[in-house]
């Protein structure tokens, strides 16, 4: 089926010639926009609504450019961009504020 979402690249590697590469044509276009829509302190991932209304993206905390205790403040906006696992799910990585800057953190207040 043609799937316009993703594209399949073969890289030729001696040491893994079967290593097959996923990436979505948004990664190609570049950074991708949304808003937080949920973190979940206690357990170090939330969800990103897209700004092209495509739905939600998970993020785990190691995916967040912030330095010390990463988390997202919720209804803020983000830029990220997209990686698929080889399960085909799609998550957020190399979240930052808009123009590259830090986040916001989760407000931290039974802490």
């Amino acid at each position: 089926p043609n799937d316009s979402k993703a594209t399949v690249s073969v890289l030729n590697c001696p040491q893994h010639p079967y290593l097959i590469m996923f990436r979505l044509s948004r990664m190609a276009l570049g950074t991708n926009t949304g808003k937080v829509v949920r973190w979940l302190d206690n357990k170090g991932f939330g969800f990103i609504q897209r700004s092209d209304n495509d739905g939600e993206v998970f993020v785990h905390q190691t995916s967040i450019k912030q330095r010390g205790f990463r988390s997202l403040a919720e209804q803020q906006d983000v830029e990220f961009d997209v990686e698929t696992d080889h399960m085909g799910r799609e998550k957020a990585i190399n979240v930052t504020a808009p123009g590259g800057g830090e986040p916001r953190p989760y407000a931290r207040d039974n802490y």
